[in-house]
């Protein structure tokens, strides 16, 4: 039989799942209030959505290994923008707020990935090629 207290995964998981809920709120509500083309708030939606992508997987790892130990019916199974876990008893599917997190990141430097490709572009078309290659001497 398992040991309890090693099975109890409550109090840690209970804590990422307190801040990404945070985190969400905080993300949708500097989103509807200021404008997201502003510098400053284009880094302060990246960092969020980073921790938010980190707590997420954090919260996924440590759910999946300590139950897996604990009961080991459990799976889990991280498919496109969804999470599935199953269990002998049923299962639940939720959405992978870190892959969607990760769409909205690019989606939110979608500006700045266009310039850079086109400056990259741009710079690229006007190298100018020289012929190293000296012409051979007759004799």
């Amino acid at each position: 039989m398992p040991n309890q207290v090693f099975c109890d995964i409550g109090s840690v998981t209970s804590i990422l799942s307190l801040y990404i809920s945070i985190i969400v709120v905080v993300v949708v509500t500097i989103y509807a209030l200021f404008d997201a083309k502003r510098k400053i708030v284009k880094y302060v939606l990246t960092l969020l959505l980073l921790l938010l992508t980190l707590f997420n997987y954090s919260y996924i790892y440590i759910v999946s290994t300590k139950a897996v130990l604990c009961n080991p019916q459990y799976e889990i199974t991280i498919l496109p923008l969804v999470i599935l876990e199953k269990t002998d008893l049923g299962g639940v599917v939720y959405p992978d707020l870190g892959q969607i997190s990760i769409i909205l990141l690019f989606i939110l430097w979608l500006g700045e990935i266009k310039n850079l490709i086109k400056h990259r572009r741009v710079e690229s078309e006007y190298i100018e090629y020289t012929d190293t290659i000296e012409p051979s001497q007759s004799s």
